[in-house]
């Protein structure tokens, strides 16, 4: 079976009660969690009562209502396709009678705070609280890594809507969950639960979400808590091996690969259960053993300076989600690293902490041999030329434009000494002599033309830019898969479409804005280059 709508459409007709919830249940209640609900599951009471009833509708009436709605939603994060999962489940018998109640959704002014969560009473009088997982804002991936350092208000939340839902209903088993950031929160509310409180909680879904930091968590709450919870992570899994909980996790295989698997909707079912693998993947544990070795050597206060920098550098040209990163384009990119540069000090030292942690873990990796690679002698020569673009800013164009005529001129120099001294005919050799010496003309003529030059370089630049984006393209397009490698590749052809158009639509002006963003790009593209050669370089090795 390939997904988990595979899964409603095979599974769908068999009602609860002859087939109890399961794992996979659980990952498709968590995956609701990323609906825009508001105005459709109602709100938990204003005063809580002990006994209350259950106020809510069924998966098939909000089904309905979502439907009439679905052009004013919004589309959260990272589950775009869990309207239509929606869908399925209200069609099926096995999900359409699930109660679904009590929607919590808060987030303030100042991003401190980002929350969501829903109750779903399922047909044997059992409750399932999903926890909502990340989504595009800055803030809330934010949220994400402030647990490394400190609990976040989110984490506080998810135990209070778990403590209400309780009391609530005193008689009644829980069980708690959420994907990515949701599983945290799970975790979190199993671990501040009281031993009473604990008693009623049936399982912990943590699905793919990050665990608790070591400083931060409670012995004897912490210890109920990973009794009680069952881990889910891809083969491919950075997200839920952050400060991975000393318990057993079941492993997934996927329809996606690399960082795409964090999507639970790309994992794939077997039966009623998951499709598992033996052990995560070589890729998978090499950025995790980076991460383990990074964060261990960087104290409390230095994480928390990191994390308030970085986040607010992918703010300072006024992104407020990621999708507004990705179309700030080159110049918002530059704003970003620019911004950095002048970070607080503890920022500084924890990025070049990650750097040597980086260069500990890449000991296998021939870096002689990637230097003989083209794509390792073109990623060396773009961070050389972006660093000439960044410390010359208003001459980058000019010692690009001069090398270049300045190699035309020397090439035609030398097809006039070759000539001359060739064994050509009288006549053909004048004839061939006169060409050159005209080009040659020509070219030393415009050298010295200021006016001319500046034109030039704007357009050799913008032709050079467009000539590899093509380049670029036609390699990335060449890849059997698509990974993350092809889709950066096509990013960079697009930018360096973006960039060449740029200098050719005004190339009477040398524009220091855009000789810095052309700078911080290419050195970008340099390290994803010789990056992409190191991978493949470390992965023969660790075949070897």
């Amino acid at each position: 079976m390939e997904n988990i709508t595979a899964y409603v459409r095979w599974r769908g007709d068999i009602p609860m009660a002859d087939d109890p919830f399961n794992d996979v249940d659980n990952v498709i209640l968590s995956e609701l969690g990323y609906l825009d609900l508001a105005g459709i599951v109602p709100p938990p009471l204003k005063e809580p009562r002990i006994g209350a009833a259950t106020r809510g509708v069924t998966i098939k009436e909000a089904q309905r209502l979502y439907e009439q709605s679905a052009d004013t939603r919004r589309r959260l994060a990272p589950a775009s396709s869990a309207d239509q999962l929606l869908k399925s489940l209200a069609a099926s018998r096995r999900f359409s009678s699930i109660v679904l109640s009590d929607f919590v959704e808060m987030e303030d002014d100042g991003g401190s705070l980002s929350f969501a969560a829903m109750t779903c009473r399922l047909p044997d009088g059992s409750y399932y609280i999903c926890y909502r997982g990340t989504g595009w804002s800055i803030e809330d991936w934010r949220q994400d890594f402030m647990i490394s350092y400190t609990r976040i208000p989110a984490q506080e939340e998810a135990y209070s809507y778990l403590a209400e839902r309780l009391n609530e209903h005193p008689r009644r088993s829980f069980s708690i969950g959420g994907h990515s950031k949701g599983g945290n929160l799970a975790l979190y509310a199993g671990m501040a639960a009281d031993a009473l409180q604990h008693r009623r909680i049936r399982r912990i879904y943590s699905n793919d979400g990050p665990g608790i930091c070591p400083e931060l968590r409670d012995g004897a709450g912490y210890k109920r808590a990973l009794a009680k919870l069952t881990r889910i992570i891809p083969e491919f899994s950075i997200i839920g091996m952050l400060f991975a909980p000393d318990a057993e996790a079941t492993i997934v295989k996927s329809t996606a690969k690399g960082v795409m698997q964090h999507d639970a909707m790309s994992w794939k079912i077997s039966g009623t259960g998951f499709d598992k693998a033996d052990k995560p993947s070589r890729e998978s544990m090499r950025y995790n053993r980076i991460f383990d070795s990074w964060i261990e050597s960087a104290s409390m206060e230095e994480r928390e300076a990191f994390v308030r920098d970085f986040f607010d550098a992918l703010k300072a040209d006024g992104a407020k989600d990621i999708n507004d990163i990705a179309g700030g384009g080159i110049n918002g990119f530059g704003t970003i690293l620019m911004s950095l540069a002048n970070s607080e000090s503890r920022t500084k030292i924890v990025i070049k902490k990650l750097l040597g942690t980086v260069f500990s873990q890449a000991k296998t990796i021939d870096y002689k041999a990637i230097l003989r690679t083209q794509l390792g002698i073109i990623g060396v020569a773009a961070i050389f030329l972006g660093i000439v673009f960044i410390v010359l800013p208003n001459f980058s164009y000019h010692v690009i434009g001069y090398l270049l005529l300045g190699s035309c001129i020397a090439l035609t120099a030398r097809q006039i000494i070759l000539t001359a001294l060739s064994t050509r005919a009288d006549k053909e050799k004048k004839v061939m002599l006169l060409l050159f010496l005209a080009v040659f003309a020509v070219l030393v003529f415009l050298l010295a033309l200021p006016s001319f030059m500046t034109a030039f370089e704007n357009i050799m630049v913008g032709c050079v830019f467009i000539l590899l984006a093509v380049q670029l393209f036609r390699r990335t397009l060449s890849r059997a898969t698509w990974d993350l490698p092809k889709v950066l590749g096509l990013i960079f052809s697009i930018a360096f479409v973006l960039l060449g158009i740029g200098s050719m639509i005004s190339p009477d002006e040398i524009l220091y804005g855009r000789s810095i963003a052309i700078g911080f790009f290419l050195i970008l593209l340099g390290v994803f280059l010789l990056g992409a050669e190191a991978y493949k370089n470390a992965r023969a090795a660790s075949h070897r």
